[in-house]
């Protein structure tokens, strides 16, 4: 038996990567064959049985789900790090928030497809039992932190650059929308402007494509800021010690996190921390540190000021961050994780979920539901409207065959593209997808498109309008079937 865990994209220093790495330690300690994949997989590897039935595999999801995890016939342990909300990405990156959109979707069938599943926190558990996972499937653990990599010499040109003037403020974490960097800079200004005109706010983390690195950055601007908030970008593992060692406070007003490794980082480095209470980040800190339950900048200020002014209240918080450091240290969680991988193994011992299926994935995180639905049975749309979106070749292919059996009285077809025109073949006009839903309100859409970004698009776009995710039906090519 081999423990392989699944990663599709492996960083070491990033939280993914420093869940795997932990876990590799641990199961490599105790005598286990282990083996990270570092990629999604290939048809090739199930055809040249990669993966045998006695091994067991720890898929990491927290993304985009890999499909060819069904076809594994070993046992499968679900590691669910959480996936950003879509919502939060509107407007600043739609590629991610289609693919975030995808995983989410692809989430809700898991429990039918891994035998167990492990979470960081009581936020994640809960996403878990809402999509049909059983509480004794379901295993809790605290991310051991891997202070190995810790041990290296802090970069001495940041304590230089940045030798001690004010407070130094930080905030680590790639500069992304769900981490809410804006809400940082608005407390900090506040701060700022308030209590100490000398402060510095570093935000350490890579620097994304799009329209949200260049939106704070004006926003800094118009604060009166700009001067001192420092985006550092990618930084090394020497930088990034140092600016944990030079920082005075983390503020973190973040508004989805799976964990939030930075918080734990803060509390090794005895940063006092100040966290929004959102998602995962009350359980992480487990009682220690400030949470605040509103983002208004002075009333955050404020306390940052009591931080920096009052020292007795500042030992307090350092000595609740440093007792609860102790409790999910990696070192202390050995009893912890023994326990529950060992449950997990000998569970995988005796039986398995794999061959299993499951379609009624209905969930309150769906986009829409997946629901056999053959041709032979149209009729049973109750004398429904039907529009057919995309009039490519599957477009035209999905009409004729919904038009030989109900016929053209209750079927229309639409095209983003083809819009206007008139379909010779098909015999009859082409709508766009507005026309279409304003003309049939309460009809079944057929989604014919066979790119899944392209039909999470159409559907996060229906679902705008107000479509119900039992309206929206998706064509699948090789079954000839509508879901």
């Amino acid at each position: 038996m081999r423990i392989i865990q699944i990663i599709d994209g492996y960083r070491k220093g990033d939280g993914v990567g420093n869940v795997v790495t932990v876990f590799d330690k641990y199961f490599k300690n105790k005598g286990y064959d282990t083996k990270i994949v570092n990629r999604q997989l290939l048809a090739s590897d199930l055809e040249m049985k990669i993966f045998g039935e006695e091994d067991i595999v720890f898929y990491h999801l927290a993304f985009l789900y890999d499909p060819l995890i069904d076809k594994l016939p070993c046992k499968k342990v679900l590691v669910f790090h959480n996936i950003t909300e879509p919502r939060l990405l509107v407007g600043f990156d739609e590629e991610a928030r289609i693919k975030c959109s995808a995983g989410r979707c692809d989430f809700c069938k898991t429990a039918s497809v891994f035998d167990y599943s492990i979470a960081f926190s009581d936020y994640s558990v809960k996403n878990l039992l809402e999509v049909g996972w059983t509480k004794p499937k379901v295993f809790k653990l605290p991310i051991g932190l891997d202070t190995d990599s810790f041990d290296v010499v802090s970069d001495e040109q940041v304590f230089n650059k940045y030798r001690k003037k004010g407070t130094n403020v930080l905030f680590t974490g790639r500069v992304y929308p769900n981490k809410k960097q804006e809400d940082v800079i608005a407390s900090f200004a506040s701060f700022r402007k308030e209590y100490d005109p000398e402060a510095q706010l570093f935000l350490v983390g890579s620097l994304p494509k799009g329209n949200y690195y260049p939106s704070l950055m004006e926003y800094a601007e118009r604060l009166g800021v700009a001067d001192a908030v420092i985006f550092t970008g990618h930084v090394t593992y020497e930088e990034y010690m140092a600016y944990y060692k030079i920082a005075d406070i983390f503020l973190c007003m973040s508004e989805h996190e799976g964990f939030c490794i930075p918080l734990v980082e803060a509390m090794y480095f005895h940063v006092p921390i100040i966290a929004y209470n959102a998602t995962a980040v009350p359980d992480t800190l487990g009682g220690c540190g400030i949470l605040v339950n509103e983002k208004t900048p002075g009333v955050v200020a404020k306390e940052m000021n009591r931080i920096i002014s009052d020292m007795d209240y500042r030992k307090r918080i350092l000595n609740d961050q440093d007792i609860r450091y102790d409790r999910i240290s990696s070192q202390n969680l050995d009893s912890t994780y023994e326990h529950v991988f060992n449950t997990i193994i000998d569970g995988c011992g005796e039986n398995s979920v794999y061959g299993n299926t499951r379609n009624d994935y209905t969930t309150d995180s769906e986009i829409f539901r997946e629901v056999d639905l053959p041709f032979a049975d149209m009729q049973s749309v109750e004398g429904r409207q039907i529009i057919v979106y995309g009039a490519g070749a599957w477009g035209s292919r999905v009409y004729i065959q919904v038009m030989r059996s109900l016929g053209t009285e209750k079927l229309a077809i639409c095209d983003r593209v083809k819009a206007g025109s008139y379909d010779e073949e098909l015999g009859c006009s082409i709508y766009s997808p507005r026309e279409a839903y304003d003309k049939y309100k309460d009809a079944i859409w057929i989604i014919s498109l066979q790119d899944r970004r392209g039909v999470l698009d159409v559907a996060m776009m229906l679902r705008d309008w107000g479509v119900d995710s039992d309206s929206i039906r998706i064509y699948d090519k090789f079954s000839n079937i509508v879901r």
